[in-house]
């Protein structure tokens, strides 16, 4: 049989005499009050929608409140990962104290929906508060983004913290009333992470629009206090749970935790950061092809939670079935190292349906979105809940399994959001990052090979198990010695190429950075270079041919025309320099500061003007400043006669608010 529940008997039942489960049901066939089952299932799944509906509203009103610079934005993304782990930690550790885990859980859903709520109507009145705390800080980037990092923290702890803490309560009490603990874990995160992709889609598709943000958050506080209100109504029909019991063998899994233990958090751990990092990478690469506007996010995004609920379904099908499965972990492991380096080499044969084209419609997207990340995503729910099974048979109760699980999980996902994002992309590029998050997964496969140990249930050899995990590896190191070094240059980044191949055709540099992938493109005549363009994630932001100079300079030279004696300008968005080189090239100005959010922009100036002297960043007049524009002008105790931009494209996703109030 699987492992046994270990939080005690439901209180006034008799147990089955072979697995000690609950006597609600037929003998062991893990069938307890279907209906109820699947009525949690679905406030669970609806818990998803509501946590994904919010996260999309708060984070839009972040940026207002923190900034929509890459260092902003993935701090705050920082903050709210670390209040899920912290929830996480908080229900490992009190979870199985309590009788009533679906009472707990409700509470928990009506703390998300309020505390959610409030946020979106108060974060954007909170902006002056915040911005006058970090403001003395703007020139210290340390202080000012671990500033941002603890307030982001403070402002997201009550939602992000009783998300973080609903799955274990939810574990628990299924739990006591369905033996199989891998089978109950992964049927959870599958609904969870489904209805999560649901959230995803509705929010960016159809409730900003239809509601506006405001109208949203009542929805998405609407969905919360329903999840919450079924949860009380099912608790009413529920008994209570005996508090876990620490005698035997349960009190050595509760104790401090065992070795192997301490291996499978660690590949809980790599595995969070692995995929997450993936996410980035997979994003920007998806960006060289297709719009990238808020849908095109919400779409890619929601092709990952599919893979990673369908993979939950399908391991806790698979544990069902075949309780001793989790030894297989390592092995689903390698093979995920496997499947990212087929479906990068693969994905060759889908883009070329589509040509040079850059993509807008939804449908398509999709499809590129989902042939792209489906496989490894499956794998990582399968991973997931194989992990969760194999930890559980050396901690107890169920509920601190699944705290530590989900805590060690989201942390190396928080850090590997980061990595990938900061270091990864921009020191390494993104096919030398699909490769080594590759191989990161056979680290995860060693850890858990490390962290296996014989089933007390069974007398089946660990070695059968490390030897399909042997094969699994060894195919991993022979699919990434393989592996279709030079494909990016030669065939993906081409077709952007191809697609301006009538403005500008000569590669001229290729920078991978932290916010985005720059190609400039430049057109020759007799050896001499007519013009440049540039293009941002496969998309054409700019150009110096005659008539973009012309109008970019006219965004200083009309102002300037009008006004008696400017002495102080501020330019938002570097672009091509164009508009900046006007500015340097205006004698009256004593001040010039420089906003673009993206640091590759500015360091690529070199590119743009060959001769030093003529470079506008070399100006001593000129400071830079890397940040949100919007925001800068929000935080600056500087005044400005002049205020001008070389405006990128509004339908870019996060460009927008650069236009609107």
């Amino acid at each position: 049989m699987g492992a046994r529940p270990d939080t005690g008997q439901i209180a006034g039942t008799s147990s089955c005499s072979s697995c000690h489960c609950p006597a609600l049901h037929d003998p062991c066939d893990g069938s307890v009050a279907p209906r109820m089952n699947w009525f949690l299932y679905a406030i669970f799944a609806l818990s998803g929608t509501t946590a994904l509906a919010f996260e999309t509203l708060w984070f839009r009103q972040a940026g207002l409140t923190f900034g929509n610079s890459v260092w902003a934005s993935s701090l705050v993304l920082s903050s709210f990962m670390a209040g899920i782990a912290l929830g996480n930690g908080f229900a490992a550790r009190y979870a199985a104290r309590t009788r009533r885990p679906i009472v707990a859980y409700a509470i928990l859903e009506f703390i998300i929906a309020i505390s959610g709520l409030v946020l979106v109507f108060t974060l954007p009145a909170m902006t002056d508060a915040i911005v006058g705390i970090l403001r003395p800080f703007f020139d210290q980037p340390l202080l000012l983004n671990s500033l941002r990092l603890t307030v982001g923290f403070l402002v997201l702890l009550a939602p992000a913290t009783a998300m973080g803490a609903t799955l274990p309560l939810v574990v628990r009490a299924m739990h006591a009333r369905d033996p199989h603990f891998g089978s109950v874990l992964g049927r959870l995160y599958a609904v969870n992470t489904l209805g999560a992709m649901v959230g995803a889609v509705i929010g960016e598709a159809f409730l900003i629009e239809w509601l506006g943000i405001r109208g949203s958050a009542l929805f998405a506080a609407g969905l919360g206090v329903t999840a919450g209100g079924c949860a009380m109504l099912l608790a009413r029909r529920m008994p209570a749970i005996q508090p876990a019991r620490e005698d035997g063998t349960n009190k050595e899994r509760s104790g401090a935790i065992p070795l192997e233990a301490r291996f499978i958090l660690a590949a809980a751990f790599a595995s969070g950061g692995i995929l997450l990092a993936l996410e980035v990478v997979w994003f920007r690469f998806l960006h060289l092809f297709a719009h990238g506007g808020g849908l095109a996010f919400a779409l890619m995004l929601a092709s990952v939670l599919l893979g990673i609920g369908l993979g939950g379904a399908v391991g806790g099908i698979w544990l069902r079935h075949f309780p001793t499965g989790f030894k297989h972990a390592a092995s689903v492991a390698f093979v995920s190292g496997c499947v990212c380096i087929a479906v990068y080499a693969g994905f060759v044969w889908i883009i070329d349906g589509y040509g040079d084209a850059y993509i807008r419609e939804p449908s398509s997207i999709l499809w590129l979105a989902f042939s792209l990340t489906f496989g490894p995503s499956l794998l990582s729910g399968i991973l997931f809940t194989l992990m969760g099974a194999a930890l559980e048979r050396s901690v107890a109760p169920d509920s601190r399994a699944t705290g530590l699980l989900t805590m060690s999980n989201t942390i190396g996902a928080g850090l590997g959001s980061i990595v990938g994002g900061f270091v990864l992309l921009p020191s390494l590029g993104m096919e030398r990052s699909f490769w080594l998050l590759a191989i990161g997964y056979g680290l995860v496969g060693l850890l858990l090979v490390a962290g296996n140990r014989a089933p007390e249930s069974t007398r089946e050899p660990v070695w059968r198990g490390r030897g399909i995990a042997g094969l699994c590896a060894a195919a991993l190191v022979a699919t990434s010695l393989l592996f279709p070094w030079g494909l990016m240059e030669r065939d993906y980044l081409d077709r952007i190429i191809k697609r301006y191949r009538g403005q500008a055709s000569d590669v001229v540099a290729v920078r991978e950075g932290v916010l985005q992938t720059n190609i400039y493109l430049g057109r020759y005549l007799d050896g001499e270079m007519l013009h440049l363009r540039l293009i941002t994630d496969g998309y054409s932001m700019s150009g110096t041919a005659e008539r973009n100079r012309r109008y970019m300079k006219l965004f200083v030279y009309w102002p300037v025309a009008f006004h008696p004696d400017p002495k102080r300008a501020l330019l938002i968005s570097y672009g091509v320099g164009e508009t900046a080189k006007a500015l340097s090239e205006t004698r009256n100005l004593e001040h010039i500061d420089v906003v673009d959010i993206s640091p590759e922009i500015v360091q690529s100036s070199g590119i743009l003007f060959e001769d030093p002297a003529d470079d506008p960043l070399s100006d001593p007049r000129v400071r830079v400043h890397i940040e949100d524009g919007r925001y800068f002008l929000k935080s600056t105790r500087s005044s400005y006669d002049l205020i001008t931009g070389e405006p990128p494209p509004p339908k870019i996703a996060g460009v927008v608010n650069l236009y609107t109030r």
